[in-house]
């Protein structure tokens, strides 16, 4: 068990009163950080639950956000600290704030778009503990290479966010990768790899490329690293395509942080990310035509299930969210800029958009609450039996 006096050598000498997290006054802070030290499981559990909470509630960062990081990291480095990795994970939530918000795009600082994050009103709680961690670099990179496999995969995903210091990442990755062994280990120093070569601007996939004839989640990881890229990558693609046909695809990888172990839907976003812009705007394409059918087979093999009754976390649930994601994309395909001219009929449908309909209006678990204003938007009826008369599909019922 880590000593107090070593990890947390300093934490009485910051004023927590003066400091907030998400109920308030953050003056009983320090406490949970020592329970994280306590022998007793559950004790430590508490403090986790209470310290996510509070400090990252919902994506929102704290004065007291930014002063625990240097705690936090002392605990992860310390290899007599239990669940060291939850403590990188709690490091990149400080970082980052939502971490699953991230995975499309990563979180490049250095990037046009987010010149402005850390100068908006309210912004420095999130300046602040970004670079408290980005400073911790140093300590938290030789974690890659430590003994315990989930440690390592922990350690490649909390110091994935840092843009400013991509090309030192990097190379420690680099070193990581062709020591590593263990699948999901492995799975996510690639998916960080990926993003560090988008920081970089540097698409070279030559690393990458030798990982593409492994199991999942190794390929499907790679697959998606690889497709992080401004250019198509044909093997990539074919191995994506692949990958995220699978069984149980959908189900969550054990140990894997990266959005939470829903891989697949990482590869989704990484398959659109590949299709070029003017195939996107015409909605038309070879890639276009390739992802659309891959979406279609996700939504409709999707399992039959009453979705009111099914545990959130069993595996059938995991397919339908999946499915819900893949039905969400595949409408961006199909929806045409503007309403026709004229009422649409069953014979001006256009053949995929007609498709989407079949599939969604016989599956209406699958649609997300903001679809069917979607939908009426672009001229179709919004209710459902309309839409339904209209491609002429009858509503598919679990258990029928």
């Amino acid at each position: 068990m880590a000593s107090e006096t070593t990890a947390l050598h300093g934490l009485d000498d910051v004023d927590w009163e003066a400091l907030e997290h998400a109920d308030g006054n953050a003056y009983e802070t320090p406490v949970y950080l020592r329970a994280l030290l306590k022998a007793d499981p559950a004790e430590r559990e508490a403090a986790r639950r209470w310290l996510f909470r509070m400090l990252v509630f919902d994506g929102r960062l704290y004065s007291a956000s930014a002063a625990a990081v240097p705690f936090v990291v002392a605990l992860a480095v310390d290899s007599a600290t239990p669940d060291r990795p939850w403590a990188l994970r709690l490091l990149a939530a400080l970082a980052v704030g939502d971490t699953n918000a991230t995975v499309e795009t990563g979180f490049d600082v250095t990037a046009w778009e987010m010149r402005g994050y850390f100068k908006t009103e309210g912004a420095k709680p999130y300046r602040d503990a970004y670079r408290a961690v980005e400073v911790s670099l140093g300590k938290l990179l030789p974690m890659l290479k430590a003994n315990d496999a989930k440690l390592r995969a922990a350690a490649a995903f909390a110091t994935a966010f840092f843009a400013r210091r991509a090309d030192v990442v990097r190379r420690a990755l680099t070193d990581a990768i062709v020591m590593e062994d263990e699948p999901t280990t492995l799975a996510a120093m690639l998916l960080s790899y990926g993003f560090q070569n988008g920081y970089l601007n540097d698409y070279d996939t030559s690393l990458l490329e030798g990982f593409l004839r492994r199991p999942s989640p190794v390929r499907l990881a790679a697959a998606v690293a690889m497709c992080r890229g401004v250019a198509p990558e044909p093997e990539a693609l074919d191995v994506l395509t692949a990958a995220l046909l699978e069984p149980g695809v959908a189900q969550p990888v054990p140990g894997c942080l990266w959005n939470d172990g829903y891989l697949a839907q990482m590869g989704i976003t990484a398959l659109m990310r590949q299709i070029p812009p003017e195939e996107q705007e015409a909605n038309a394409g070879p890639l276009v035509t390739r992802a659309q059918e891959l979406l279609l087979t996700l939504v409709e093999r999707a399992p039959l299930v009453d979705v009111a009754t099914t545990e959130s976390t069993s595996p059938e649930m995991n397919e339908i969210e999946l499915a819900i994601d893949a039905l969400t994309t595949l409408y961006q395909t199909v929806a045409p800029a503007e309403p026709p001219e004229r009422r649409w009929t069953r014979k001006t449908l256009p053949p995929m958009l007609r498709r989407f309909l079949e599939v969604a209006t016989a599956r209406p678990e699958l649609m997300p609450d903001d679809m069917l204003p979607a939908i009426a938007a672009i001229g179709l009826p919004r209710d459902l039996e309309q839409l339904r008369a209209l491609v002429g599909v009858e509503r598919l019922e679990a258990g029928a």
